[in-house]
């Protein structure tokens, strides 16, 4: 039963510096800029971003690209995210960066790649489309829970993210916030493992570090009993756009090229407090 949106701020303890153990892998130059991961049997599956060709990029365990599907009919503005359910995956061209875009849209793909189908989608706050560098109309973070999708705003203003239901059935929709978290930092990636009933985010700070977020026993119906913790991820200079979750105590990340240095999966481990 789908729930009225509330609006609660939730407030972060303090972060977490525990050990986070990482493990690179490099990825093909194919995808330098890798916004989205997700899995399809033993492949990994990403896209890049900002206005990169609407292709989806199949990648084993080494990095190395096995698959190039080019979606043709669709257009890649500003791919952020990729989640899937049994039978489609869902494509967020949902960046903003300056807030004038009237034309979001979350792609429905059929895994078969038989049809595709778009969600259009605005949100019920914004009223003016004026170019702006600080605003919370810009989400880079989308996942499926339960037969649903939510999708996490950033905001350059204030560091919040806002949560919205988008409802997978229907062609156009008006987004309300369902819960505002302050998390200290932009966020930039999601996912959700039904299976351990944990939620994962990234995120970087305007110092350039970055960060994991987890969320045990996860209810998105009562986000305001949310308990958040909030990890340093020890990298140097990255650019973390994705998770995925392993196991509750470790996840999978891709970061886009950053410098000299190419795109990288990354494998982290959390270890005991």
């Amino acid at each position: 039963m789908r729930s009225t949106p509330f609006f609660f701020f939730v407030f972060l303890g303090q972060c977490l510096w525990a050990q986070v153990t990482v493990t690179e892998t490099p990825l093909s130059f194919w995808v330098n800029e890798t916004s989205g991961l997700e899995r399809s049997g033993d492949q990994w599956v990403t896209h890049n971003d900002s206005g990169g060709t609407p292709t989806l990029y199949f990648f084993d365990d080494r990095g190395k690209v096995t698959q190039k599907k080019n979606l043709e009919t669709l257009n890649n503005r500003d791919w952020e995210d990729i989640t899937a359910d049994e039978t489609h995956y869902y494509i967020a061209d949902t960046g903003n960066n300056f807030g004038n875009r009237q034309d979001l849209v979350i792609y429905q793909v059929h895994k078969k790649f038989w049809t595709t189908k778009t969600i259009q989608i605005r949100y019920d706050a914004q009223q003016n489309f004026d170019r702006k560098s600080k605003h919370p109309f810009d989400a880079e973070a989308l996942l499926h829970y339960k037969g649903r999708l939510l999708l996490f705003s950033k905001n350059r203003a204030d560091q919040t993210t806002q949560l919205y239901w988008v409802d997978k059935t229907k062609p156009k929709q008006v987004l309300k916030p369902l819960a505002t978290w302050a998390v200290g930092s932009l966020i930039t990636g999601a996912d959700y493992d039904p299976k351990s009933n944990t939620l994962a985010l990234t995120g970087y700070g305007f110092d350039g570090v970055q960060y994991l977020y987890v969320v045990s026993e996860w209810d998105a119906d009562q986000p305001q009993k949310a308990a958040i913790q909030k990890f340093v991820i020890p990298v140097g200079k990255a650019q973390i756009e994705a998770v995925k979750i392993d196991t509750p105590r470790s996840f999978w990340v891709t970061t886009e090229m950053a410098g000299i240095s190419g795109p990288k999966l990354m494998h982290l481990t959390l270890d005991p407090l």
